[in-house]
């Protein structure tokens, strides 16, 4: 539901926010003069980029409601299938993202 949904997003902002402020790597906003800060960048932009991906194809698209209909079920399906595969390719790379950063 949509209710968890936001609460997981506050969880995950607030223990972000937190981790990033006690990593030693952290040198303040805006400051990117090491691999972890332009790696924790990118993360955050591909981050952005799924929650905006998520409200497109869901409040705009209407992809879900497209699905039920006998008449645009193909090409919702078709819009359905590529929202997937770039979610799920998104998510791998922020948790490669996120390994490499610990790594370094």
């Amino acid at each position: 539901s949509r209710k968890w949904m936001y609460i997981s997003l506050l969880v995950f902002t607030i223990t972000g926010v937190y981790m990033t402020i006690i990593d030693p790597d952290y040198s303040g906003i805006g400051k990117f003069n090491n691999l972890w800060s332009v790696m924790m960048l990118v993360k955050h932009i591909l981050i952005v980029g799924m929650v905006g991906m998520g409200f497109w194809f869901n409040a705009i698209m209407r992809v879900g409601p497209l699905m039920s209909s006998n008449t645009g079920a193909e090409m919702a399906l078709g819009r359905f299938r590529w929202y997937v595969n770039a979610m799920a390719i998104c998510g791998a790379l922020v948790l490669l993202l996120t390994a490499l950063a610990q790594v370094e």
